[in-house]
């Protein structure tokens, strides 16, 4: 198990860390994500870690790191990487019992870039709201670290579709209230998927028989009150008995569907707007016209009785 979580853990570029004293350690992934290489003591660790904090967001950040000996904190922030350039990383932590603190440092530069407006903005802001309110209490330390993650992750053997794992977010996703009614629901969990690209249910049917990877879209549970649009990637993995498992990876972007529409009607609207009111204003303009012409006439003929007739 522990092999398929860092596995899911490298997959989504997900570094582990821990904070004791003025001493930093991470895993192989953390150390790869801010940049230092793994024979960097701990201590100097942290300070390559601090000084490559964006400027704009150290005020930000010193405010995350005094939380955190209070509380189970997270944050978003942008974090200079020596090779990679600014990157956006989502990192969570908390108090342990032995009083270091651990948490999650995970890269979503990615997604990110997806959207460069408004959109992304309120998303970001939102997220990080929901995060500071969030409060998960979980025994299994690799199971507390899957159910802090925003996406879903969702794991089965291929050869006889047992699930192994699901997240706390891919429950909600799947509208599903416990782990113990998931195995019998499994098939009407892949029965309300809708796939946009007519090719993607063929190239998942193609990962039983090879190992390999298939990035897609998909719609869960379409024409529901709690329909579901999302990114996902699926990979195929051997546990440690060489079981072949897909593991699944779902990020929810139905608020950014939602706006993305909302701002088509709205410009929709706005077109509509505008042909009404230049076809308003073309057809009063015409007899407008008509009547000012003969009323000028009838200035200079008041004897004539036809213009005021006509008009």
């Amino acid at each position: 198990m522990d092999k398929i979580m860092n596995q899911v853990l490298k997959e989504n570029t997900i570094g582990i860390w821990k904070l004791d004293g003025n001493q930093l350690y991470g895993n192989d992934c953390f150390l790869d994500l801010i940049g230092v290489p793994k024979e960097m003591d701990a201590q100097a660790c942290l300070k390559f870690h601090l000084s490559h904090v964006h400027p704009e967001d150290q005020e930000q950040f010193g405010e995350y790191v005094r939380k955190l000996s209070e509380e189970r904190t997270e944050i978003v922030y942008r974090f200079l990487h020596p090779e990679k350039g600014v990157m956006m990383i989502r990192c969570s932590g908390k108090k342990m019992e032995d009083g270091t603190i651990a948490g999650i440092h995970q890269d979503i530069s990615d997604i990110v870039r997806l959207e460069k407006d408004k959109i992304l903005e309120t998303y970001l802001a939102e997220t990080n709201e929901k995060l500071r309110n969030q409060t998960v209490a979980q025994n299994d330390y690799y199971k507390e670290i899957l159910d802090e993650l925003p996406c879903g992750v969702f794991a089965y053997t291929v050869k006889e579709h047992k699930i192994v794992h699901l997240n706390k977010r891919a429950l909600d996703i799947f509208h599903i209230d416990s782990f113990e009614n998931v195995q019998s629901k499994m098939r009407s969990i892949f029965e309300k998927f809708e796939y946009p690209d007519s090719t993607t249910n063929e190239r998942l049917i193609a990962l039983r028989k090879y190992d390999n990877s298939v990035d897609f879209e998909v719609i869960i549970n379409p024409k529901e009150t709690y329909e579901v649009h999302a990114l996902a990637k699926s990979k195929v993995f051997m546990n440690p008995d060489h079981e072949r498992i897909i593991i699944t990876v779902f990020l929810d972007i139905s608020n950014m569907v939602m706006l993305k529409k909302a701002l088509e009607q709205a410009k929709e609207g706005s077109a509509a707007k505008s042909a009404f009111l230049f076809n308003m204003s073309h057809d009063l303009r015409t007899p407008l016209n008509a009547i000012i012409g003969f009323s000028e006439l009838m200035k200079s003929h008041w004897e004539d009785s036809k213009y005021l007739e006509t008009i």
